[in-house]
């Protein structure tokens, strides 16, 4: 048998797994909350982080969450962080989403994590929203 035979586990998912694992580690261990992974195919949502108070308890305050893993997503910085350019099917489903949604970068290589994002809808000066979407990943610092 050739080695084409043989199931292959890509480069790209393993990228993913380890950002999954530092995100989930430093939700875990530095913010100590819970960090739920949707093993299921996604459509834009990874998980759900619930926060849980400094007696480990639970108000059911959750978010969303969306990594991003690699260093092809820290190649534009600005002033605030780093732009993201993702699809924007997705920034719109994201801003349309029943709970927050952070988008997570994360380099596995570097153990850069950057925690925040502000994803918004551009508006008109009649506050309108326009078709337009510029989300900036702000930056939060980096480890844990």
């Amino acid at each position: 048998m050739s080695d084409d035979e043989y199931p292959e586990y890509s480069e790209t998912e393993e990228m993913g797994e380890r950002g999954r694992w530092i995100v989930e580690g430093t939700v875990r261990d530095s913010l100590r909350w819970l960090f739920r992974e949707i093993q299921k195919s996604d459509l834009g949502i990874d998980g759900f982080v619930e926060i849980l108070d400094d007696n480990r308890k639970t108000h059911g305050r959750l978010f969303a969450v969306q990594l991003k893993t690699g260093p092809s997503y820290f190649k534009e910085p600005n002033k605030e962080g780093f732009l993201f350019r993702g699809k924007r099917k997705h920034h719109k489903y994201w801003l349309e989403f029943s709970l927050p949604v952070l988008v997570v970068l994360c380099d596995p290589d570097t153990q850069t994590k950057l925690l925040a994002a502000r994803l918004h809808r551009a508006r008109d000066a009649k506050g309108q929203g326009l078709d337009h979407y510029d989300p900036t990943i702000t930056n939060a610092g980096t480890g844990a």
